[in-house]
């Protein structure tokens, strides 16, 4: 799988519902920085999350 394609498409998501990094990671029960690592494909998202 790509990472950084899905985390591209997770911003766009994101940035669709105009909602930060801070409240997207709260609904999603991460810290922002990891949502930011998501989103920029540097980790991984594992199938729970």
């Amino acid at each position: 799988m790509n990472y950084e394609i899905l985390g591209q498409r997770l911003r766009l998501a994101r940035e669709r519902s105009r909602i930060s990094q801070t409240e997207a990671a709260q609904v999603i029960d991460v810290t922002a920085a990891a949502l930011n690592q998501y989103e920029s494909g540097k980790r991984r998202v594992d199938a729970l999350t």
